[in-house]
């Protein structure tokens, strides 16, 4: 190794680009971009081969994180606040993989875990916790355009185990103002920014002689269009003034288990073409990501439920309506509300006419110069840190940290056992599931190994 490869900072950066979702692939891409000199390995909570998609083979972040230290651990975006192993798991493994996972007992569950992953138990999929492996103890714990709102929405006792998490952080950035009240509120210090996507546009210009397509995007996941029925949602196009004059594309802004279906996609196309075959309609089938922004900076309108396709086409300044999702409202309602948003598919004729009347506007500029400034401090945070090593007491400071979280998970688990016992004291009484106290003692005993070991360093 070099003396150049030396200083260069070691940084395991880790998303949910294990699997095809627009939004994560091109976190990874675009934070590639502004770590171009550093020393990056890019993972996962599981391996998996992406080169046909972003160029790479991901490893999963635990056993690397048990064998190897870095200077600094990067979550590079997105929604992760509340999102579960078990999501995780679904979402990467295929169908039969997931079947037997999903008719598994809960050790089992642990037993295929950790199997994957490896010794130390998975907290946070896309969050992991630099206490929890001695040899990164000192390592920076970065945040980058994270969502953290769904933290809100956890039981007590994993609510205190993220929050504890959260402290570790020595740099966080939320997205969206939802986020940014929940850490207020909990002392968390952090910075709310624009989407990282953003600045896509700075990074990767639209020519200035390129002429707009004529085309709308048309895009919904797979619970949106098993909530408004695939019947329901073809005759809603059917019905629209706006997408029966232009050309309309179906486009896929991931096809990963829970995202976007092109089976889906097949049934509303010839739903709407046996009602009507001299509609322009067809299914986009790229997986490409940067074909896939292409597309979207090229269409005449977006309309969806994914919340990168907005962001990618404010960026572009391409008129925008979005399908009611909570990421999506939190989002659009702290940056981007003139455009419609928030509705269903009986409004979708209205709001592309809405859309498409607006004057041209440059909002998208602002928030791409503010999410490029953001990315360039964070990646200057990483160098000071690599270079220093961090404070000299940050082996103490993370400790004071853990045995604070230990004090309050304690507490949020005597008063999940005190619920126990009152409810079965009184069970003609309704009440709640009861706390699971298997987990309680699970939590426990890990964070005395994980303080044993921090200790023994």
């Amino acid at each position: 190794m070099t003396d150049d490869t030396a200083r260069r900072p070691r940084i395991l950066c880790v998303g949910a680009y294990e699997r095809d979702n627009f939004g994560d692939l091109l976190f990874q891409i675009i934070t590639a971009q502004y770590l171009g000199d550093a020393d990056v390995v890019y993972a996962a909570p599981f391996a998996a081969d992406m080169t046909d998609l972003i160029g790479l083979e991901i490893p999963t972040y635990g056993p690397l994180l048990e064998s190897e230290a870095f200077d600094a651990i990067w979550t590079v975006g997105g929604e992760v606040g509340g999102t579960s192993v078990d999501y995780a798991f679904r979402t990467r493994h295929d169908k039969e993989a997931t079947r037997v996972y999903d008719a598994a007992t809960p050790e089992e569950r642990r037993e295929m875990i950790a199997a994957e992953f490896g010794a130390v138990p998975m907290e946070s999929p896309y969050i992991p916790r630099p206490s929890a492996y001695p040899k990164n103890v000192r390592a920076a714990l970065v945040l980058n355009s994270v969502g953290l709102a769904g933290i809100r929405g956890l039981g007590s006792i994993r609510r205190a185990g993220m929050l504890g998490l959260l402290h570790e952080a020595t740099r966080i950035t939320v997205r969206d103002s939802a986020a940014s009240r929940f850490l207020a509120a909990e002392g968390i210090e952090h910075r709310l920014e624009p989407d990282l996507v953003h600045s896509i546009a700075i990074t990767r210009p639209r020519p200035a002689d390129a002429v707009p397509g004529d085309y709308v995007l048309l895009q919904a996941s797979t619970t949106h269009v098993k909530r408004y029925g695939i019947k329901a949602f073809a005759q809603a196009i059917i019905d629209s003034d706006v997408l029966r004059d232009h050309p309309v594309r179906l486009f896929t802004a991931g096809t990963a288990p829970g995202h976007d279906s092109f089976e889906q996609y097949e049934q509303i196309r010839d739903l709407v073409l046996r009602a009507d075959p001299s509609r322009r309609l067809e299914i986009s089938r790229t997986i490409d990501p940067w074909e896939r922004v292409d597309e979207i900076a090229g269409a005449k309108l977006w309309i969806g439920s994914s919340l990168h396709g907005r962001i990618i086409s404010a960026a572009y300044g391409v008129p925008r309506v979005s399908f009611a999702k909570r990421k999506v409202d939190d989002y659009v309602r702290t940056w981007d509300a003139d455009m419609p948003w928030r509705i269903d598919h009986t409004q979708m004729n209205e709001a592309a006419a809405q859309a498409l009347a607006m004057p041209a506007d440059d909002r998208g500029q602002e928030l791409g110069r503010r999410a490029h400034e953001n990315i360039l401090s964070v990646v200057e945070h990483v160098k000071e840190w690599a270079a220093t090593g961090g404070p000299a007491d940050r082996v103490e400071e993370v400790l004071a940290i853990r045995n604070a979280q230990w004090s309050r998970m304690t507490l949020e688990i005597a008063r999940a056992e005190a619920a126990r016992a009152a409810a079965e004291a009184a069970p003609a009484t309704p009440s709640a599931p009861a706390a699971p106290v298997g987990f309680a003692r699970r939590v426990r005993r890990r964070l005395g190994r994980v303080v044993r070991r921090v200790r023994g360093r």
